[in-house]
């Protein structure tokens, strides 16, 4: 797939989005922490913002949150304004208040406001 369809968006509500994002499934570890591929982990994700990837897909279930900690590590040093971000929460966290809860852990995790 050319560079030209990665950086292909779609506007939905006023809010301009890639029509692909670099998903972040298994880095970090499955349902559990693995620190094993960190570093290469890390790369991975700043590779993919310098091919042009701006939006990055993870999720608080990825490696026990490791992925979303991955993430916020890799982005550090890019202007967050450029960067869609995206998390998932657990099923079991979908009433209104585990879901507050939930999201000030990731935005911890992702180390972002």
């Amino acid at each position: 797939m050319g560079r030209e369809k990665m950086m292909e968006t779609k506007t939905i509500n006023n809010l301009s989005l890639q029509s692909l994002g670099f998903g972040t499934w298994q880095m970090g570890g499955r349902a559990v922490k693995d620190t094993t591929n960190d570093a290469k982990d890390i790369v991975g994700i700043k590779n993919a913002i310098a091919a042009g990837m701006l939006r990055i897909d993870t999720a608080e279930v990825y490696g026990d949150g490791h992925a979303e900690e991955l993430v916020g590590e890799a982005i550090k040093s890019y202007d967050r304004n450029t960067l869609f971000i995206t998390s998932k929460v657990h099923r079991s966290n979908v009433g209104y208040n585990d879901l507050i809860a939930a999201c000030k852990r990731s935005l911890k995790r992702l180390q972002i406001d």
